[in-house]
């Protein structure tokens, strides 16, 4: 208990000073508009905590929607990082696969927890089904095979 307290301080803090520096950039020196931005920003940061607290609270699955965007955020950072970007250009099932991946990753345990036994069955073998085209797929592009003879 103590570590997660101290890590929401910690974060707290670190993102308040986040919020001084983009007040003090935007202001261009101007120390009237850093404190108008302040005065405004600190009750908008804190009442639209409390807002998406309590939105939380009556619909969880926004927890689980929220994760699915930091996923798919990660994942559109990775795959446009100028190193490889390239590569993932030329590899379609691969950029599919990584956006699944970790889109997945962040929501399927959430989902899996709420889900009763009969559609975690379903789930799993649906998974797996895709999983095992994927792969398949993901084979034939890179040996080079993509054509109408292999692919009929």
């Amino acid at each position: 208990m103590r570590a997660a307290i101290q890590t929401i301080v910690v974060a707290d803090a670190v993102m308040g000073v986040d919020n001084v520096l983009a007040i003090g950039g935007a202001a261009q020196g101007s120390m009237l508009l850093v404190v108008l931005g302040l005065l405004i920003s600190i009750p908008v940061v804190v009442w639209g905590s409390q807002l998406i607290l309590k939105l939380v609270d009556r619909f969880p699955s926004i927890i689980v929607i929220g994760a699915g965007v930091l996923g798919w955020t990660a994942a559109k950072m990775i795959s446009s990082e100028p190193l490889i970007k390239g590569w993932f250009e030329h590899q379609h099932v691969a950029h599919i696969a990584l956006y699944a991946s970790i889109v997945g990753a962040v929501t399927v345990p959430a989902l899996w927890r709420k889900a009763d036994p009969r559609q975690r069955e379903t789930w799993s073998l649906v998974g797996l089904l895709v999983l095992w085209l994927g792969a398949f797929d993901f084979i034939e592009e890179s040996l080079g095979w993509e054509n109408a003879a292999v692919d009929t």
